[in-house]
């Protein structure tokens, strides 16, 4: 049971963690996009909407781990607890 709890925890360890560089990448590239805008409204605010979208992306999978992550525990719990009401006892 612990090594499908510890595989399923790395495996969304990679997944936040892959979350985590696709945010940073578009934070950088939506305020590269700010910063050359050069007073142009509709460039600037392409650069805010991708940093804004990224945010929410990460707020997103943030979510998404605990709410998974909570799952995990309950559900490891429940099984542990039907395999030892199954024991003799």
């Amino acid at each position: 049971m612990d090594a499908i709890n510890g595989g399923i925890n790395n495996f969304i360890n990679i997944l936040t963690g892959i979350s985590l560089a696709a945010f940073v990448l578009f934070m950088i590239v939506g305020g590269l996009i700010l910063m050359s805008a050069s007073g142009n409204p509709k460039q600037a605010e392409k650069g805010k909407s991708a940093m804004m979208h990224a945010v929410g992306g990460f707020a997103l999978i943030v979510t998404a781990r605990a709410v998974g992550g909570f799952a995990l525990i309950v559900t490891a719990r429940a099984i542990a607890g039907l395999i030892q009401s199954s024991l003799p006892h």
